[in-house]
């Protein structure tokens, strides 16, 4: 994934920006399915007592956190908005394009 990530920056222009939403995209269901194979079907008791942590302590705590994986849904989230052509750092303000190629 690394050596992708590194060819769509370079290529970003061309093929790279697409390549690179994809993978975002992609991210978004498997933080969700990570969340619900984590929680093991009942997310909502796990995430009560992954909050419960802040009030009462947890002796010998063995299950694996159940909010990490949607904090990767995020961050997938956030990469495909990044990646939308959208926004690509240009202006456009009465008929004058102002921009990085400008």
């Amino acid at each position: 994934m690394i050596l992708a990530c590194l060819a769509a920056l370079v290529f970003w222009e061309r093929w790279g920006r697409r390549v690179l939403s994809a993978g975002f995209l992609l991210a978004i269901p498997v933080g969700l399915l990570g969340f619900w194979l984590h929680t093991e079907g009942h997310p909502f008791e796990a995430v009560a007592h992954d909050l419960s942590a802040w009030v009462v302590k947890i002796p010998d705590e063995d299950r694996p956190p159940a909010l990490a994986p949607l904090a990767f849904a995020g961050l997938g989230a956030i990469g495909f908005i990044v990646c939308m052509k959208r926004f690509d750092g240009s202006v456009q303000r009465k008929g004058l394009h102002v921009g990085p190629d400008s």
